[in-house]
């Protein structure tokens, strides 16, 4: 059975932390909880951010030299993961990709507001937004190379489950195009070139 490198991944708010602590996973690597570590030990916000970073990058490095899983959580809304996809399948290991989307930016923004009412952490607005955008156009280069996919819309905090599959084939739930044909996330599934059929 082979080690696997599991993204999950979604915009800043989407419920990445509260999924992933339901569903069957080791505890997941997360930049956001390092930086407030180091914050906590006196590290200057900025460079603590940066430092999380890169400490994690450097974990998911380790295990894929070591060909041990690991989970990691990502808005993605930058490409630098797929070297580690390209490696982590070049050493034989599966990559596994959970996305828990959210419709619009805005709603994005207003998790976040909330999150921090709660004394989560902050994102700037403009980061939230922007990020929200950049985590959809990179869906599709993970989504085509995963060999386990999950895709989750959370606009209502109940997580509903859109579309599963793997290299071979994905597929969209029933009622996907019914009820959430219109939303970014189902427009980024249909354009992947292994979707099984569109219900």
């Amino acid at each position: 059975m082979p080690a696997w490198l599991t993204l999950v991944a979604g915009a800043n708010g989407a419920g990445k932390s509260t999924l992933t602590s339901a569903l069957p996973f080791h505890a997941a690597l997360n930049p956001d909880v390092f930086a407030q570590q180091l914050q906590l030990g006196g590290v200057p916000t900025g460079y603590a951010d940066l430092l999380a970073v890169q400490l994690v990058e450097q974990a998911v490095a380790t295990a894929i030299r070591g060909g041990f899983s690991i989970v990691v959580e990502t808005v993605l809304s930058t490409p630098k993961y797929r070297r580690h996809v390209t490696d982590a399948h070049a050493a034989g290991m599966a990559f596994g990709l959970v996305y828990i989307a959210l419709s619009s930016a805005d709603l994005a923004v207003a998790r976040v507001w909330e999150r921090v009412q709660a004394g989560g952490h902050d994102v700037p607005e403009a980061k939230i937004r922007s990020r929200w955008q950049r985590s959809l156009d990179n869906f599709g280069w993970f989504a085509e190379r995963a060999d386990k996919l999950l895709v989750f819309l959370n606009d209502t905090r109940a997580p509903e489950l859109l579309a599963w599959g793997d290299q071979q084939g994905i597929n969209l739930a029933p009622d996907t195009l019914a009820r959430h044909g219109k939303t970014p996330i189902v427009g980024r599934l249909l354009k992947l070139p292994n979707l099984r059929r569109a219900p």
